[in-house]
């Protein structure tokens, strides 16, 4: 075997190679997409109705608006973290928001 055709059989090994672990990552990116959709998906499926109660409890309490969305974000927070485990705080922020906007909305007869 001439180093010639040596190096081209490495060549090829490591071409192959790299086109399975390609496909690998490339299915492991596919899942992890999947699995990140459904975990934000029961994030919000769980926690809507903690944020609107959440939301509604600190509604009637004397102090800022900014201090009331941050208690309705921890309250939410770790009622599902204590539910489902880690979850992201933006998320929660997310979901908090969306209830006090939906929450404003039905006040205001929309």
């Amino acid at each position: 075997m001439s180093i010639e055709s040596f190096f081209a059989e490495i060549g090829g090994f490591i071409a192959t190679e790299v086109t399975k672990v390609t496909a690998e990552a490339a299915q492991l990116g596919e899942q992890l997409v999947s699995d990140g959709f459904a975990d934000v998906e029961t994030v919000f499926q769980e926690g809507a109705p903690l944020a609107v109660h959440a939301v509604l409890a600190e509604a009637p309490k004397v102090i800022s608006g900014q201090e009331k969305f941050s208690n309705a974000v921890v309250n939410v927070y770790q009622q599902l973290q204590a539910k489902l485990g880690p979850v992201v705080e933006a998320d929660v922020q997310a979901l908090v928001q969306m209830a006090y906007q939906g929450l404003q909305k039905i006040a205001a007869g929309d």
